[in-house]
């Protein structure tokens, strides 16, 4: 199954509650190329990616899919679906 969703960057050292931050520059600048800002971007679904390596030192980001919400206390957050964190190297090639 391909997937089609946008990805968007995403700091998974900057986890809050249930959630990664998005107010990063990254993050708004992939958004803004597709038209989007983090207030337009609520409700809709992502892969959200950091850059990352295998253990051998490749350079393979570290991605999840999931949804951008506002939390009052954190601001814009992307919440990970129940799937578990993968590497772009596992995504199908098409």
């Amino acid at each position: 199954m391909a997937d089609q969703l946008p990805e968007v960057y995403c700091d998974l050292n900057a986890g809050y509650g249930q959630g990664y931050s998005l107010e990063l520059r990254g993050s708004v600048d992939d958004l803004a190329k597709i038209g989007l800002t983090l207030a337009s971007a609520v409700g809709k679904r992502f892969i959200f990616y950091m850059d990352d390596a295998d253990d051998d030192g490749t350079l393979n980001d570290i991605m999840f899919r999931g949804v951008v919400v506002h939390d009052p206390q954190y601001g814009y957050l992307a919440i990970k679906d129940e799937d578990d964190f993968f590497h772009r190297s596992e995504l199908p090639r098409g």
